[in-house]
């Protein structure tokens, strides 16, 4: 392993009108112990919960975000599409605003070579997610998209 000390990384948050779980997921990223340069670019996937979304940023002022108000419904995978497209760093992970990035995530991924990011666990379970395989939702995602 080596550190990846010269990386951006772009995180990607697609919402739809879930502020509490929006402020959950801003947290877990919040609480990183970030070495690398990073953005985090979410964007909103019903213009009517702007508001919402905005008073959920002002707790987060600190952290370089970029917000995406959608005025019409993309759907998930072309909410998703559209922050591929809007993501500038090398590596990217799409983290759904009802996930929480594990508290070490970003230590781990700065230390391993880049051929091997897409294989880090990002996820923990959290009530609206434990339904669901994170993992195998994350490796569809991976091969599908994380061409960039």
């Amino acid at each position: 392993f080596f550190i990846v000390n010269s990386v951006f990384i772009s995180v990607l948050i697609p919402t739809f009108n879930r502020s509490d779980d929006l402020r959950n997921c801003l947290k877990s990223v919040s609480d990183q112990d970030w070495t690398v340069s990073y953005e985090i670019i979410i964007s909103e996937n019903d213009h009517s919960n702007e508001r919402n979304t905005r008073k959920v940023l002002e707790d987060f002022s600190m952290l370089p975000i970029k917000l995406f108000i959608q005025k019409k419904n993309l759907g998930m995978f072309g909410n998703w599409n559209f922050l591929v497209e809007k993501a500038n760093g090398e590596y990217f992970t799409l983290l759904n605003d009802d996930d929480i990035l594990l508290p070490t995530w970003a230590t781990i991924v700065t230390k391993i070579d880049g051929r091997q990011m897409l294989g880090v666990r990002a996820l923990e379970n959290t009530p609206t997610n434990r339904s669901r395989s994170c993992e195998n939702d994350s490796e569809h995602i991976f091969k599908k998209y994380y061409t960039k």
